[in-house]
């Protein structure tokens, strides 16, 4: 008998330094859903981060093709007027084949009217050119920001599956220990006998 008595308290002093890790598993699941929140929490973030991102960016590019656009039409003119130019030249070159006199001086102010188109022309592209890096620019900026943001929330999302992974494990390992404390208290009151029931009662009661 004293050695069943003994057997049960030691099954008792096994329990209570089971339960004693199962409360501190019980804490260490309440910090793992803590982390875990604030990492959803930080996950959504980096969404709102990646949404701004993104709208920029949409704004960006219809500003690029607004630009191309006034680029495009530009161009069009600068064309329209230097092909309007060099008809005139035409036309003014056959009126110098009409009117000798008139030829030379004719012929000098076109020249200087030319030179001034593609003068124009010229610095019309320069323009444009600048305009066109600039934009650039900003998309290259643009795109890296977004790159950026698409990387910290990839690697917000390996740290929330992580702490998810981890989570369930520990879930795990409580269910393991639940159940091993269960059959430990079912072979505990099979091996106890009823008359040491009786007397673990009426100590227990003394003790009380």
């Amino acid at each position: 008998m004293l050695a069943a008595q003994d057997e049960a308290e030691k099954s008792h002093a096994e329990l209570r330094t089971q339960k004693d890790e199962s409360s501190q598993s019980r804490a260490e699941l309440t910090s793992l859903r803590q982390e875990l929140a604030a990492k959803q929490a930080l996950v959504q973030e980096l969404q709102a981060q990646l949404a701004g991102a993104h709208a920029q960016l949409v704004q960006a590019q219809e500003g690029l093709h607004a630009e191309l656009a006034k680029t495009h039409e530009a161009t069009q003119a600068a064309d329209a007027r230097a092909l309007a130019a060099e008809k005139r030249a035409l036309i003014e070159i056959e009126q110098e084949r009409q009117a000798r006199a008139k030829a030379g001086k004719l012929a000098e102010s076109l020249r200087a009217q030319l030179a001034q188109t593609e003068q124009q022309n010229r610095r019309e592209a320069l323009g444009h050119t600048e305009a066109l890096t600039r934009l650039q620019v900003l998309h290259d900026a643009t795109q890296a920001a977004l790159a950026q943001a698409r990387q910290a929330e990839h690697q917000a999302l390996n740290e929330r599956q992580a702490a998810v992974d981890a989570l369930r494990s520990r879930e795990t390992e409580i269910t393991t220990l639940r159940a091993e404390t269960q059959t430990l208290k079912m072979v505990l009151e099979r091996t106890r006998a009823p008359g040491d029931i009786a007397l673990g009662t009426g100590k227990r009661r003394r003790s009380g």
